[in-house]
């Protein structure tokens, strides 16, 4: 998903500041900390091998740290802050795991209901046809679907209207199709997914029974936010902005250029000197929120409340 070729990058560290804070007086020694800290980020930036990047530190009390450090934008010289916006790549899925649980505290699916329950048409591993694959095996990354060549040629989509002049649009290391061919997310697992589908492969599925063996996979977690979008009755973006990001105030974050602002997001490059096209994915929740440092430090510090039976997204049990 290109998130090693990005001089673009984001560095989210909870680590053990969250224990630390437990046993040190924060407030007193953390100022001599932050500056520590800036020296050290810095020496990473003036090695010039990222042009720019954000950090967030959280702890159980809430944000400690959001700063951007160097470039967004090479050719206008636009600072990085800590508003700037990026994807985050795989971090994305995170948010389907949070989704899924919403959802079944909603009353709208169970963790254990067979996927088909919820499609219009059926996914079956083909070396075991009789087994029926469950939410909680996708959540899990345990359903036997795996990602196939025609997911990486397909998946990825470059943003509409936007100037490509001086991009690099072909890029080696994953394909970017063209704008026009974004479809829905039901219309590309079902190609993907089913017997009679253009995509279709039995390399997709491993030759292991569902919820024998872990195998990672962006369209396990795609299909396990399709899920939830079939048992809302309503897009995955949508569902999420509702469920998530607006109660935590991310007010800077979302899934595609109607929930973000687009002059807030960074230049994505390839190396140093070559830059990208914004893109997205018709498999959006598997690796395609755009967000801050400022954002996502109020989501893990969400993460972490929750952990500890203090959330407010969901209830404790």
């Amino acid at each position: 998903m290109l998130k090693n070729l990005l001089c673009s990058l984001l560095l989210v560290l909870s680590l053990p500041w969250i224990a630390w804070t437990q046993t040190k007086p924060m407030q007193a020694e953390f100022p001599l900390q932050k500056d520590s800290l800036d020296t050290a980020l810095n020496e990473i930036l003036e090695a010039g091998k990222i042009n720019g990047f954000m950090v967030a530190i959280v702890g159980g009390s809430g944000p400690l740290y959001a700063k951007g450090f160097g470039l967004a934008d090479v050719a206008d010289s636009t600072a990085y802050t800590a508003n700037t916006i990026q994807p985050i790549a795989s971090v994305s899925k995170t948010m389907v795991g949070l989704a899924i649980m919403k959802a079944q505290e909603l009353g709208l699916l169970d963790l254990d209901d067979p996927v088909s329950k919820y499609l219009s048409w059926n996914v079956d591993n083909p070396h075991h046809p009789d087994v029926q694959i469950s939410i909680r095996q996708l959540a899990t990354h345990t359903s036997g679907i795996v990602d196939s060549k025609e997911y990486m040629d397909k998946a990825w989509v470059m943003l509409p209207d936007q100037d490509l002049e001086g991009l690099l649009v072909d890029s080696p290391a994953q394909t970017l199709n063209a704008p026009e061919s974004m479809v829905s997310i039901g219309e590309f697992l079902k190609a993907m997914l089913t017997k009679d589908g253009k995509y279709y492969r039995e390399e997709g599925f491993l030759e292991q029974k569902p919820g024998t063996r872990f195998q990672y996979s962006n369209m396990g977690t795609t299909l396990a936010a399709y899920v939830v979008e079939c048992a809302s009755g309503e897009d995955f973006a949508a569902f999420t902005k509702k469920h998530i990001l607006d109660p935590l105030g991310m007010r800077s974050s979302g899934w595609n250029a109607e929930q973000v602002d687009l002059r807030a997001h960074s230049r994505l490059y390839l190396t140093h000197e070559l830059p990208l096209p914004l893109y997205t994915a018709i498999t959006y929740p598997d690796g395609a929120l755009m967000t801050s440092a400022q954002d996502m430090s109020l989501y893990l510090t969400e993460l972490v409340r929750g952990f500890n039976g203090k959330g407010t997204l969901l209830k404790p049990e």
